[in-house]
């Protein structure tokens, strides 16, 4: 093992050595001076040093899912109490307009952000319609409703609209 280390210290001053006498020519060309072996090795050594640096800070990031200490958490954090869903399940019974009245933060008794959390879990494990959930995750602020913890997992949502006009008796 010693063999090993005393060989890999052995290429590193030579190639320092290599470096240096680069660096000398291409001085010599240009008219400036040249740094010594000792300042390209202390230069290498620095690099070297950075670059395990910045590949445990990548390696804590990757087994972390990006979060350093000391760091706000990047994703939004809901309890998902299902308490009292059931009273306010009926909301996804309404169009995507009243839904969206209903569970607007400026209405009169404004949904919390856990309860509209529930609904949009309740909707995407159920119809999963398009409008109603892309109503709740702007409510949430939420890009897409895999955000949400519990809110399914399906990458899609049912296009329910209709594509031409419904023609009832009697219009």
């Amino acid at each position: 093992m010693a063999t090993r280390k005393q060989d890999s210290s052995a290429t590193a001053k030579q190639q320092a050595k290599t470096g240096a006498e680069t660096a000398k020519e291409g001085a010599e060309r240009t008219g400036l001076a040249a740094p010594s072996v000792s300042q390209v090795e202390k230069a290498r050594n620095e690099g070297v040093t950075e670059a395990i640096k910045e590949q445990a800070k990548d390696a804590y990031e990757y087994a972390t899912d990006g979060q350093l200490p000391g760091e706000a958490p990047q994703t939004r954090q809901f309890t998902m109490s299902d308490a009292h869903t059931n009273m306010i399940d009926g909301l996804l019974g309404l169009g995507p307009d009243e839904l969206e009245e209903r569970v607007d933060e400026k209405a009169d008794s404004p949904l919390s952000e856990d309860q509209v959390a529930n609904l949009l879990k309740l909707e995407r494990n159920g119809p999963n319609r398009t409008l109603h959930v892309q109503v709740l995750c702007k409510r949430l602020k939420v890009k897409s409703p895999l955000e949400v913890p519990g809110a399914g997992t399906a990458p899609y949502t049912n296009d329910v609209s209709n594509l031409t006009p419904i023609a009832r008796p009697g219009e």
